[in-house]
């Protein structure tokens, strides 16, 4: 509801995303599979100068 069509979402979020069986995690996961969304790995500590280990992923989405 937050993107018209022709709408692009990029988001950072933690690779936690991708593993775990909750409800909103896999509500998550096929919502985006749905609109055709993409995980993609960033590298291994890639924000560490902003004092972060955490793992983490681009989200990638358009909307037709």
């Amino acid at each position: 509801t937050f993107l018209r069509p022709g709408g692009h979402l990029a988001a950072i979020m933690s690779a936690g995303i991708l593993q775990g069986q909750s409800k909103a995690r896999q509500g998550f996961r096929e919502t985006l599979q749905s609109y055709g969304g993409t995980f993609t790995a960033l590298p291994p500590k890639a924000f560490r100068t902003a004092g972060t280990d955490v793992a983490t992923v681009l989200v990638r989405m358009h909307i037709s």
